[in-house]
């Protein structure tokens, strides 16, 4: 009786672990955030500017944050491996740009999976948005620095499954103003508008 009732929790706890497995390597490319429905409110967000970070950038050069003091720029989180998800998410920041072109705004992609983004694997992957360098950094490096940036100032996940389809507004003190879902083009034109508010731009967005 004892050997029976021990098989069978055996068989639930397997059940249970196989469900845990399938979960965690197959979960959806869904946007997770810590922070409160309403992101685009700037009170939920850090007093203290972004935190310092030292990452490398799509030509294998240092990118430091410091670069970024006295920008306004957005700030975003994908993988090169992604399917569909990063690559409607990119898109967006690639349109993004063409409309804010007559403004100073930058755009800093962080990948979530370092390991394999290398800078040679960004190089390839901003090409196929036309990204403007000068403009749109794609950045590479330490795990646990992209997580340090990710969860600290942005309060997202920097992880593959888990990482956030929301776009990160910051301003010129280093200050984050909002975060705006890439699939609103409610959100989107906000941002847009926001962007120029910042950067002293008045050019009306189509």
């Amino acid at each position: 009786m004892k050997r029976g009732v021990l098989a069978l929790w055996g068989l639930v706890f397997l059940a249970l672990a196989g469900v845990y497995y399938w979960r965690t390597q197959h979960a959806p490319l869904a946007t997770v955030r810590v922070v409160p429905e309403s992101t685009t409110q700037e009170d939920v967000w850090p007093q203290d500017p972004v935190v310092d970070f030292e990452l490398v950038d799509a030509a294998g050069q240092p990118f430091l944050s410091q670069q970024l003091r006295g920008k306004v720029w957005v700030a975003s989180f994908f993988f090169a491996n992604c399917p569909g998800f990063c690559l409607n998410l990119n898109q967006q920041i690639a349109r993004l740009a063409q409309d804010l072109s007559d403004t100073d705004v930058q755009f800093v992609s962080f990948t979530v999976d370092p390991a394999h983004d290398t800078p040679a694997v960004l190089a390839e992957y901003a090409q196929r948005f036309a990204a403007d360098p000068a403009r749109w950094t794609f950045l590479t490096g330490e795990q646990a620095t992209i997580e340090r940036v990710a969860e600290k100032s942005f309060l997202v996940s920097a992880a593959p499954a888990t990482h956030t389809g929301r776009v990160m507004l910051v301003d010129r003190e280093g200050k984050v103003r909002g975060a705006y879902s890439y699939s609103s083009p409610a959100e989107m034109a906000e941002l847009a508008k926001k962007v120029r508010e910042l950067s002293g731009s008045t050019a009306k967005v189509e």
